[in-house]
């Protein structure tokens, strides 16, 4: 009668651990996840910010920007593996780039505003102001040498998938899906022409 009671209660136990086990072996997952993505988003603004130092053109960015993968994060909000299961191969990946001109001054000090888009060159990332001389360059259009230049991307949609999980990242257990943002910057001086 004894031994009963002990098999039960190893039963019982057992249960226990591998419920905790389990949900410890998705945390480590999302973590994980979550890591790989944020070094790859990490990466990517360097690479990005770099070509577009020399002189890369928006085409070139765009290209670059299209061509970063980073697993679980989906376009569609609450489909974070698409790219795994539906033969997309990444092409719905969502990244969201920004580049920022800065001249005269330090990104981040009191008054240092990013120039506007209409004094910056269409060619490149943001510009809308369209030089009739090109490829000559038109005096004064940015970017020029020594500006700043800031380049962020974002990825608005990484879905964190375990419970235990969720309120490190502000998410409630009753929300069904939590997003999270992955985001960086890096501020680099222009170099081109």
């Amino acid at each position: 009668m004894l031994r009963s009671r002990q098999r039960g209660q190893s039963v019982v136990e057992f249960g226990i651990v591998a419920i905790l086990f389990t949900l410890l072996m998705f945390a480590v997952v999302d973590f994980g996840l979550l890591l790989n993505s944020w070094v790859a988003i990490s990466s990517g603004t360097r690479q990005v910010a770099r070509a577009t130092t020399v002189g890369f053109l928006a085409t070139d960015l765009t290209t670059m920007v299209s061509g970063l993968n980073l697993p679980g994060v989906s376009r569609t909000p609450y489909s974070p593996f698409a790219s795994y299961c539906c033969g997309s191969g990444g092409s719905d990946d969502e990244i969201v780039l920004t580049v920022q001109y800065y001249t005269g001054c330090v990104p981040g000090a009191a008054g240092c505003n990013p120039v506007s888009a209409s004094t910056v060159d269409n060619h490149y990332w943001g510009g809308t102001f369209s030089c009739n001389t090109w490829p000559t360059p038109c005096a004064s259009i940015h970017p020029l040498r020594s500006d700043m230049i800031v380049v962020s991307l974002s990825a608005p949609g990484m879905e964190v998938v375990t419970p235990l999980v969720r309120p490190f990242f502000g998410c409630s257990s009753s929300q069904v899906h939590c997003n999270v943002r992955l985001a960086s910057s890096a501020m680099m001086r222009y170099e081109g022409q």
